[in-house]
């Protein structure tokens, strides 16, 4: 959570040394999902453990200048979005993200054949098959963070919009009366 927000709040341009080394932040990466990190920040903490992890992966992969680094973010953010055990992974994710997403079973069957493709991309290059991507593993990255990215708002749509500058009253100490306005006179 430390780490999203670190990369949220950065300056255009600007480095940032983290855990996880130094890395660039460009302001267009940061205005295109301030709305969904500022709902997955706000949704309630055991509720959206998930969402927060795939928000954290879906950016990495959008502010990745390796194609190859960012489809394998991609996919990462997708099996922490989905709850995907190590079973079954492609099956389990791919059916569920189908369902999630695809209106049609034929919609459905499309998804479910494009994740498939999307895994086996992604096997290749975690199995050490393939060291970089071709065109269609570029696709394939692109089709990945747009899935992440779907799934996400899905998922945030049950989510209220937080209220904007909204505060809370301050509290009386116990045993003290509340005073009342004096009524105005006309």
């Amino acid at each position: 959570m430390l780490r999203l927000l670190e990369r949220c709040i950065t300056l255009p341009d600007a480095v940032v040394n983290s855990d996880s080394g130094t890395f660039q932040v460009c302001a267009a990466a940061v205005t295109n999902n301030l709305d969904v990190i500022t709902r997955v920040l706000t949704a309630p903490q055991e509720d959206a453990k998930h969402l927060r992890t795939g928000a954290e992966w879906l950016f990495d992969s959008q502010a990745e200048p390796n194609e190859t680094t960012a489809l394998l973010f991609a996919s990462i953010g997708l099996e922490a979005v989905l709850d995907a055990p190590a079973n079954e992974v492609t099956a389990r994710v791919g059916d569920r993200l189908a369902w999630l997403l695809g209106r049609t079973r034929t919609e459905r069957m499309r998804i479910a054949d494009e994740y498939r493709e999307f895994y086996r991309v992604r096997s290749g290059l975690v199995h050490g098959r393939d060291r970089t991507l071709n065109a269609d593993g570029r696709k394939n990255g692109r089709w990945g963070r747009e899935m992440l990215r779907a799934v996400l708002e899905k998922d945030l749509q049950q989510w209220p919009s937080p209220a904007p500058n909204r505060q809370k009253k301050p509290k009386r100490p116990k045993g003290t009366a509340a005073v009342k306005k004096p009524a105005s006179r006309a």
